[in-house]
């Protein structure tokens, strides 16, 4: 019975019933986002995106990033999560970044950090490649 309704949940997509039908859809502190495409050309870290955090407020952030060099010969990909807080000053994040995939071998990065009273994705494509960067965020928000 367990593998029938398992079966059933997962195969839920593939019908084009997505998240909100299952009851997930985005409040007020929940959201669900796909972060705007980018490019690098270089090793130079780079934000992609930045949001500003108001004051109080803890949030949890789950950004999942894909990276390909434009000729298609590599590619990467990224899972980081982080407790990014602010209360009664600048952004911070709570402990450590987790890494919930990563791959080995590395060429690229993708970070999730603050600057001032913003919560940032950054990311680090390398010399000589020019890399084409996909991001989703998903946070879970305490105001």
């Amino acid at each position: 019975m367990k593998f029938l309704l398992l079966a059933f949940i997962f195969s839920l997509p593939a019908l084009g019933v997505g998240y909100t039908r299952m009851g997930f859809s985005p409040t007020p502190n929940f959201e669900f986002m796909k972060v705007p495409d980018s490019q690098t050309t270089d090793a130079t870290e780079t934000v992609i995106h930045s949001m500003t955090l108001p004051d109080p407020a803890t949030w949890i952030v789950k950004v999942s990033c894909e990276a390909r060099k434009s000729d298609g010969s590599k590619r990467e990909g990224f899972i980081k999560t982080a407790l990014v807080y602010r209360s009664g000053g600048g952004a911070v994040i709570e402990g450590s970044v987790v890494n919930a995939f990563v791959q080995s071998g590395l060429d690229y990065d993708m970070t999730i950090g603050v600057s001032s009273n913003d919560f940032e994705i950054k990311v680090t494509g390398a010399a000589s490649d020019t890399v084409d960067w996909r991001c989703v965020m998903e946070q879970q928000k305490l105001e």
